[in-house]
């Protein structure tokens, strides 16, 4: 079995089809999605600071709890203008503590790609959540809060229901990903030339073979289409992930 065997096999052909078929419709569909990504760093464990020499209090109280900065980049990972509107009522888009002993001190925006979004930041009395304010996000608007709290940076999270969308946690699907893009096709390229080589060998020695030159040549062949349907599903599962995991490149860390 040749290379040209395999790209005329009708197996491979209709895999293809539905590949690009698939991607296409993922481009596409509309979506109303806002993901969002978490960085934290502790400045207090259990009321002792990092630095021993370094006295952190709060509206000149000490902190008697862990202290954590933690960084909220959000941005619309979809592709169809959100707007306010579209946030329900009773669960509008929040930065929330889910633990009750952890409160948010403050929280504060950072950086904004795009201004006319007109993010701003509503405090609640009872310091356990933070609402986001805007007036529209496109593809890849967002911003990136940073919000000082107690407790550990596995007490926050954003909160809220669009309409006819969802909000993503980037920090659970990064380890779902296998390998980036680059490094299938580079993996996969040279799978194929080992094998193209394999191949070459058993043509140059098939008369010596005899009856194992089929059944190598059969078996070469077959792992032949087993790399591209992994290269295929590999792909395709991070292009899916990164489709909302990747954060813009304006609201990353300079």
């Amino acid at each position: 079995m040749t290379l040209n065997d395999i790209l005329s096999n009708h197996i491979f052909q209709m895999a293809f089809a539905i590949f690009v078929a698939f991607l296409f419709y993922l481009k596409g569909k509309k979506t109303k999605n806002i993901s969002y990504h978490l960085q934290s760093t502790e400045i207090v464990n259990q009321g002792r600071s990092l630095f021993p020499d370094l006295q952190i209090k709060w509206k000149d109280k000490d902190i008697e709890k862990n202290l954590t900065i933690t960084s909220c980049t959000l941005w619309h990972s979809g592709n169809e203008t959100i707007n306010l509107s579209d946030m329900a009522e009773r669960e509008p888009l929040s930065i929330i503590s889910n633990n009750e002993d952890t409160i948010i001190l403050q929280s504060v925006i950072q950086k904004q790609n795009k201004s006319a979004n007109n993010f701003s930041i509503v405090r609640h009395e009872d310091n356990k959540s933070d609402m986001l304010n805007f007036d529209y996000i496109d593809r890849n608007n967002g911003i990136k809060v940073q919000v000082l709290h107690t407790g550990n940076s596995e007490h926050i999270e954003l909160s809220g229901t669009i309409k006819g969308g969802k909000i993503n946690n980037t920090n659970k699907w990064l380890s779902k990903k296998i390998l980036s893009s680059r490094k299938i096709f580079f993996y996969s390229f040279i799978a194929f030339l080992l094998l193209i080589i394999f191949q070459a060998i058993l043509f140059r020695f098939q008369n010596n073979l005899g009856n194992y030159f089929e059944l190598f040549t059969l078996i070469n062949g077959i792992v032949m289409q087993l790399i591209m349907v992994i290269s295929f599903i590999t792909f395709l599962l991070n292009e899916i992930i990164d489709s909302f995991t990747s954060i813009p490149v304006d609201l990353r860390d300079d």
